[in-house]
Formats: structure tokens, C-alpha cells, sequence
């Protein structure tokens, strides 16, 4: 077992690890770690958050699981505690997950443990609402938008005719987004999850979230790392601010089906804590869509934050080709 090195996977294309990673280093007191790339010792930044995500954290990212071993035998040669993070270049969900476990299991007969950030049912919606961009509006930008659609669907900008505006608008861009969006198919893809075990502990992102304390120090006691309250203490502070940047996706994902029941009921629902964005907004209209054959009957480039105000701009669907995904529509 190599009590110096510990590794990282994600369910979700890597939601938490980055701040996972510092905080391990940072409550241990194990400021330094060699970089693979740099072929150095480093030292983690006081604060990773300081441009707005942790992602600015330079961390040890693994591509595949060829020539896993030299990389162990490369890490294991500093005294410092050291990290691999595992970020698979796939072109597709259902691969990345293959990959993961892969990396999982063979980095496990290794000798090495592994920490694996989770989550449950739509809460999967996170990876795709939030990505590992360090701006945290970027969903604001419609270039950076259409970059970001163009990775999961590589066809997103083809069919531009069919739309009012040519796919320029935050209005087409959000249909658009809701005709390819699968809102329940990126949970399938992780169904035979990886469980704890020896080697691998499951972190579920929530918890790491909404319980920081209770939860990294279960990750510790995994990793048999020792530690000083007053580290944990302080770290906290870091953690709630990275916690309020995030939860908001969580709670979104955790309420999509509430918010939806509440604006074809004509409920009033004050929607400003999901800090709303067109990505978000496509989720909903997916759903108004595709459940409920339902469409906004003028264009809309921001969805009101009221769910009454939503319903009154809502009309029967009149877009052809939408397919029945779900059978049993209300």
C-alpha cells in the first residue's frame, strides 16, 4: 500500500476532485507534491479558489490507464504526499464511465486508494450545468454556450434553419438544448456504480457539499491520514465558500420535477436560489416539452423567476418531430 499517494475519480467529469484534492493536502498539513508535468515539487495555493473555481489547484491529471505503473513508481520516489487525478479523454459518457472504472480497479491492485465523487439520479445533470470552467457566469456568454453544447452533441449548430434566429438567440439556443438533452439518461449510464471497498471509497457529492466536515473527515479516516482539528477548523471557512458556489446546482437538480409540477399547476415557486441560467432553463423546457407537450408561445430569451409568471407564457407545443420519450405524460 502506498500511504503517500492517493487518487481521484469522478462520475461527473470531475465536479469536486480539484477541491477535493487541495483539501486532503491542506488539512494534513502536506503543502508539497511532485508534478508529473513539471517534473518538480510544487506547493498547493493557500486558497484555490482565489479565480473563482479550485480548478487553478495544479493537480496530476491522468489521461488513461496505460503505463499506469511507471507513474506510481514516478510518485513514490518523493517523500511528499502526492496525488493522481483520472480525467479520461472519451468521446462519449457511457466511454468515460467505462474508462473510470477501469482506472479504479487498476490503480486499486496497485496498492494505491481511491476516492470516487458520486451523485444520485439527476443530481448527474451537474457535469453538464456546470463544467470546469473558471469563470462562474460563463453560461451568460452564448459563444461559450455553443462551445460547451458543441462537446456533449457534436452536431448542435446543424440544423440552425429550423430555428427563429438561426441559433443566435439565448430563446433557440435553450430549445435547441432542450430537444437533445436526455435529462434521466446520464444517470443510466452510471447504474452499476463503483461501491466502497478496501481501495475505493464513494463520495457522494452532496454530502461532500452539504456536510464537509462529517465527510472529509471520513475520506481521511479511508486514507488513514492524520490531521489537527484546528486544520479542519479553518478549512471550513474555504469550504463554505466553495459550497456556495456550487449547492445551487444540486438543489436545482435535487427539485427539477418540483419546479416543473408547480409551473403547469399554476404554483407559485420563487426560482431566484437555482440562479437561474439558459442551461437550467433548458432542462425545465425539456421537460415542459417532452412530458407535458408544452412550448413558450413567443420568443424568450430569459425564463421569468416565478413559476406563475412561467405558466403564462406557456402554449400546447407546436414544434414537429418530438420524439415520445416518456410514456407516461401528464
Amino acid at each position: 500500500m502506498y500511504n503517500n499517494i492517493f487518487a481521484t475519480t469522478c462520475d461527473q467529469y470531475n465536479v469536486g476532485t480539484a477541491f477535493l484534492v487541495w483539501s486532503i493536502h491542506h488539512i494534513t498539513d502536506q503543502k508539497k507534491y511532485y508534478s508529473l508535468e513539471k517534473e518538480k515539487t510544487e506547493v498547493i495555493p493557500d486558497n484555490p479558489l482565489l479565480h473563482g473555481t479550485a480548478h487553478k489547484t495544479d493537480l496530476n491529471v491522468y489521461w488513461s490507464t496505460s503505463n499506469l505503473e511507471n507513474t506510481i513508481d514516478r510518485l513514490n520516489t518523493s517523500k511528499s504526499l502526492n496525488h493522481v487525478r483520472f480525467f479520461p479523454h472519451t468521446h462519449s459518457l457511457s466511454q468515460y464511465n467505462i474508462e473510470n472504472k477501469k482506472f479504479q480497479n487498476s490503480i486499486g491492485e496497485h496498492g494505491v486508494k481511491v476516492i470516487n465523487i458520486t451523485c444520485e439520479k439527476t443530481q448527474s445533470l451537474i457535469g453538464f450545468l456546470r463544467a470546469n470552467y473558471e469563470d462562474l457566469t460563463w453560461q451568460n456568454d452564448i459563444d461559450k454556450v455553443k462551445k460547451h453544447c458543441l462537446h456533449y452533441w457534436p452536431h448542435f449548430l446543424d440544423n440552425a434553419d429550423i430555428f427563429l434566429n438561426k441559433l443566435n438567440t439565448l430563446h433557440d439556443i435553450r430549445e435547441n438544448i432542450a430537444f437533445n438533452l436526455r435529462p434521466y439518461e446520464f444517470w443510466k449510464l452510471y447504474g452499476n456504480k463503483t461501491n466502497s471497498n478496501k481501495n475505493t471509497y464513494v463520495s457522494q457529492i452532496e454530502d461532500f457539499l452539504f456536510n464537509g466536515e462529517k465527510e472529509i473527515k471520513k475520506i481521511l479516516k479511508f486514507l488513514n491520514y492524520e490531521y489537527e482539528e484546528a486544520e479542519i477548523n479553518t478549512w471550513q471557512e474555504i469550504h463554505k465558500q466553495w459550497s456556495d458556489d456550487v449547492k445551487h446546482y444540486i438543489n436545482f437538480c435535487n427539485d427539477i420535477e418540483l419546479i416543473v409540477k408547480n409551473i403547469i399547476n399554476n404554483t407559485e415557486m420563487d426560482l431566484k436560489k437555482y440562479k437561474m441560467n439558459v442551461l437550467k432553463e433548458a432542462v425545465i423546457l425539456h421537460l415542459l416539452m417532452y412530458k407535458h407537450d408544452l412550448n413558450f408561445k413567443k420568443q424568450t430569451d430569459k425564463m421569468p423567476n416565478n413559476t406563475q409568471d412561467i405558466f403564462i407564457l406557456l402554449t400546447k407545443n407546436d414544434r414537429v418531430g418530438i420524439e415520445k420519450l416518456y410514456e407516461n405524460r401528464s
